[in-house]
């Protein structure tokens, strides 16, 4: 397998199946984020940041990914989402794992 870090956007598979990956990250400070990935039928959400809850006061850091099948040659999209006005931004990547050898003969 290989692999390949991208950025949002919309791509064309190349010649074998392989998979999109989507990670977003806890925070330190207060923040929010959602990523989403599509590719015809399927689509993939994860959100993550730091988080508040009033029953203990205290907050949590939570973060998420998810891993979207992308069949050969179809066209699959990436994106990424930040809540505005928080003090931190969770940080975000992406990834393209091929499952085969797109050059073999």
């Amino acid at each position: 397998m290989n692999y390949v870090s991208i950025n949002p956007g919309t791509y064309q598979a190349p010649s074998t199946d392989g998979f999109a990956l989507g990670i977003v990250n806890g925070t330190s400070a207060p923040g929010f984020a959602w990523i989403t990935g599509s590719c015809g039928p399927a689509t993939a959400v994860a959100s993550g940041g730091l988080f508040g809850y009033s029953t203990a006061g205290g907050t949590i850091a939570v973060g998420n990914s998810f891993l979207l099948p992308v069949p050969a040659g179809q066209t699959f999209s990436l994106a990424a989402n930040i809540l505005s006005g928080q003090p931190a931004t969770p940080t975000i990547q992406f990834f393209y794992v091929g499952t085969g050898n797109p050059t073999a003969a």
